[in-house]
């Protein structure tokens, strides 16, 4: 969005550059609004295929732990091209599978590839937008980023009534034009693709040396906590809205893209109010309205208040993550790679745990019980924020 003038000579960072933001979240959930389909296309459970879905993000989250480290130290341009380009070929074999064991397998190869993505452009963007931009910059981030979220559940709902593989196709052509877009871009503006210098032994020990950090683990928890407290469920809403309401794949597609669009109007102005008001406060703000969201939720008396409150939950998730980029990046300026590797990757234990977590609340307890759950978890992230200030504070 412009041009910015750092060490090293002027960078221009177009729009375009944040579109890598949306890839994840779309190649990640076009299986949400598939789930119902998948059962009977690849005659198996609901439990097998959530297994689908923690099978992507278990390698996404433990691979980023170094992903960005190995980007610092070796070259961020290669990191990159090699991520999108393999996250493409993942979604390829996705959409090739002819049975829910080589789909898992597909969605191990996306986790890993992902790792190499979303933590890289986040890195390099702390690295070329002036520190009083920031948030701004980290409000489209997150909105485009939210807009994936949108895009998953309009193109898989769409293309379901066709076939449901057409969805993966799109992902891995849409991931394989952003990797030469990126190769291009990296070539163009050589100072961002800032290396270390480290060598190959120590790229390892800058992640557990963070880990040891005391001000990481209020990041790293608020980071895995926040998924489950914002998204959490949102991979059991077509389930959901199928067994309580009857709601058919593609409608149901169409109110999950709701939780998208407001992130995708929310984002900016996010950046704004963090600017404006600071991290922290923002981010009380987001628990504090996910935790209403998710009540609301869990009491809605049909399908449009559902869809609603899940519209408002998007742009909730906008604001939040947000302010705990921006807050996250600023903690570790001279190790940004790291840092948010860590921090993704952390984001996407939460996102690993909650279908293990979650698919048995909804089996044993009723439809309702997970939302009501993870708004009672959601209180408690008020903790880690809270010891997060107070370590500042003394610093």
């Amino acid at each position: 969005m412009g041009a910015h003038s750092r060490a090293g000579g002027e960078v221009r960072v177009p729009l375009i550059f944040y579109t890598g933001a949306a890839l994840g979240p779309m190649g990640g959930n076009v299986m949400v609004v598939l789930l119902p389909l998948l059962q009977r296309e690849l005659q198996t459970d609901l439990g097998r295929l959530s297994l689908a879905v923690t099978a992507y993000m278990v390698p996404f989250a433990l691979f980023q732990v170094f992903s960005g480290a190995i980007a610092d130290a070796f070259s961020r341009r290669w990191a990159a091209f090699w991520g999108f380009a393999g996250f493409g070929l993942a979604a390829l074999l996705c959409g090739l599978a002819p049975n829910v064991e080589v789909l898992i397998l597909g969605r191990i190869f996306q986790g890993i590839t992902n790792a190499f993505t979303t933590p890289i452009l986040l890195a390099v963007l702390a690295d070329v937008i002036p520190p009083v931009r920031l948030g701004r910059s980290m409000g489209i981030f997150g909105a485009i980023n939210t807009g994936g979220n949108l895009a998953a559940p309009v193109v898989a709902g769409s293309l379901a009534v066709i076939n449901w593989r057409l969805a993966y196709l799109v992902v891995a052509l849409a991931s394989l034009g952003l990797a030469g877009y990126y190769l291009r871009w990296f070539g163009r503006y050589r100072q961002a693709d800032r290396r270390s210098g480290r060598s190959g032994r120590a790229v390892w020990w800058v992640p557990l040396r963070l880990l040891a950090t005391p001000r990481m683990w209020p990041i790293a928890v608020l980071s895995a906590g926040g998924y489950i407290a914002l998204a959490g469920t949102y991979y059991l809403w077509a389930v959901y809205l199928a067994d309580r309401w009857q709601v058919p794949v593609d409608r149901s597609g169409l109110l999950l893209s709701l939780y998208g669009l407001t992130g995708i109007l929310v984002g900016p102005l996010a950046g704004l109010a963090i600017d404006r008001f600071g991290r922290p406060v923002m981010v009380v703000v987001g628990i504090a309205l996910a935790v209403g969201c998710h009540l609301a939720l869990g009491v809605a008396p049909d399908p449009v208040t559902f869809g609603v409150f899940g519209a408002v939950l998007g742009g909730v998730y906008a604001l939040f993550w947000a302010s705990l980029n921006t807050l996250a990046l600023e903690a570790f300026p001279k190790e940004r790679g790291a840092a948010a590797s860590i921090y993704n990757g952390f984001k996407f234990v939460g996102s690993a745990v909650a279908p293990l977590v979650l698919t048995p609340i909804y089996t044993n307890a009723g439809p309702t019980a997970p939302f009501l759950a993870v708004a009672l978890f959601g209180l408690g992230l008020f903790i880690p924020l809270t010891f997060y200030v107070r370590l500042g504070d003394r610093g």
